[in-house]
């Protein structure tokens, strides 16, 4: 029977390549838009993907992992944060830095060299000219469990990778891209290109993260920077950071080729002179080392001196001397900070109920009486209680109210670790009383201030 005829392109399975699908890393996450970190949706089709192919515990172990896995992790729904329990994404994750082991991990690539064993590692660029290489390279990097991405090179350069990373780890840690160009062959611009880029590290491993430094080679910028970074690490490397760089760059392949690191006599001679300065980021500022005051002291300093003030402004405001108790704005952030433990993240639900009971009971009151509501956080706990509303506050772009601001506290102790999120975590928290822009702007500057003081920032 005469009709139409239909004639189909093929191409022989045999010449095509496939090539993981990775969704795209999106390019201006900030403090400015913490929101996307803590926010919960339905489950994305790479979400899907990712439950399939990345569940096998072998792909993200010390081993060789299989060719075909690529780490693809949803933007939308991220594991909530818990205080006791960190992201165990690497079995060296734990170490302190400045250790330094018999038994080196892994190196994802033979021209890296680890400058802290399971912690910093600095070498050659990760990236390459082709992209199905670069992605595997880069997979090699977050199977030896690298988290924070530290680039030297200038714009241009070489072929970026930052759009091929994944949002974030199977288990839910970011993976963070930070670079801070120098010229290549030559020395930092100033000392305070050297201290941003050793903050940078110190920040990133104090929250957890197994940080690469790289360059183009491995050779010249970054072990100028790891130069520096052991001259002010507190540990026996910097009395002599450069002889212990030699060794700590025995390990990479290049060093049969370039013996000794870094690359000029320039470079040499600027680590040799910040060396002799030992400026460690914030020392210029007077900023109070991190183990001078714990960080759980100055927690408990800052609930302390919620609970003193409040107590004292209520004896003010009542014309009274002698005892003075704490109010609802510390009643209500220690609520707040039973919540998040008790529930592991952010519940609105739970939190409101905790507030009706000190309101009704006097739960996490100072003398066990009922609590005193000023009138908008009474009328937010009224609406959850009898329409069963947990977001309750005012949206009255009017509304100035300071009532939601002691709460922030509780927010920024609970996920220190990841400021950011704790940024974010402010915000929400305030919420089921307030959510005036300006008020909730005023909880994430608030909380951005208490993470730089607990954290040793002037």
């Amino acid at each position: 029977m005469a009709g139409p005829v239909w004639l189909a392109a093929t191409v022989p399975v045999s010449t095509k390549m496939p090539l993981p699908i990775i969704e795209p890393r999106p390019m201006d996450i900030s403090v400015r838009a913490p929101s996307t970190r803590l926010r919960r949706g339905p489950d994305s089709i790479s979400r899907a993907i990712a439950a399939t192919d990345l569940r096998a515990a072998s792909c993200f172990s010390t081993g060789e992992p299989p060719g075909c896995c690529w780490p693809q992790v949803s933007h939308t729904a991220l594991l909530p944060h818990s205080p006791a329990a960190r992201v165990p994404y690497h079995w060296r994750m734990a170490d302190t830095p400045g250790t330094r082991e018999s038994v080196l991990p892994p190196r994802p690539l033979p021209a890296t060299y680890w400058v802290v064993p399971g912690r910093l590692l600095a070498g050659e660029h990760p990236g390459s000219q082709s992209r199905a290489d670069t992605m595997d390279r880069l997979r090699r990097f977050l199977v030896a469990g690298v988290t924070c991405f530290v680039d030297l090179t200038e714009p241009g350069e070489l072929p970026s990778y930052e759009a091929l990373l994944p949002f974030a780890t199977p288990d839910g840690r970011r993976v963070e891209y930070l670079r801070e160009p120098i010229r290549d062959h030559g020395v930092p611009a100033g000392p305070e290109i050297v201290q941003r880029v050793i903050a940078m590290i110190d920040d990133a491993l104090d929250t957890g993260h197994v940080v690469y430094l790289h360059c183009r080679a491995g050779i010249g910028r970054s072990a100028t920077v790891a130069g520096c970074w052991l001259a002010t690490s507190g540990s026996e490397a910097s009395i002599d950071p450069l002889a212990q760089l030699q060794g700590l760059w025995q390990q990479s392949e290049r060093s049969r080729g370039w013996p000794v690191v870094p690359e000029t006599d320039a470079q040499a001679q600027f680590v040799r002179e910040w060396a002799a300065r030992a400026i460690r980021p914030g020392a210029s500022r007077g900023a109070v080392p991190n183990d001078a005051l714990p960080v759980a002291g100055r927690i408990r300093g800052m609930l302390l001196g919620l609970a003193l003030g409040d107590a004292m402004g209520e004896s003010l405001r009542l014309g009274q001397s002698g005892r003075a108790d704490w109010t609802q704005h510390t009643a209500m952030a220690l609520c707040l900070a039973e919540s998040l433990l008790a529930t592991g993240g952010n519940d609105a639900r739970d939190q409101m109920e905790r507030y009706l009971r000190w309101q009704r009971d006097g739960h996490l009151s100072a003398r066990g009486l009922p609590g005193q509501a000023t009138p908008d956080v009474a009328r937010a706990i009224a609406t959850w209680q009898w329409r069963g509303q947990p977001q309750a506050g005012s949206h009255d772009p009017r509304d100035r109210s300071t009532a939601a601001l002691p709460r922030v506290v509780s927010a920024v102790a609970y996920a220190l670790a990841e400021p950011a999120a704790a940024v974010a975590l402010a915000a929400d928290c305030a919420r089921t009383t307030h959510q005036s822009p300006l008020v909730l702007d005023a909880c994430r500057y608030y909380a951005a201030l208490l993470v730089g003081a607990l954290r040793g920032a002037t």
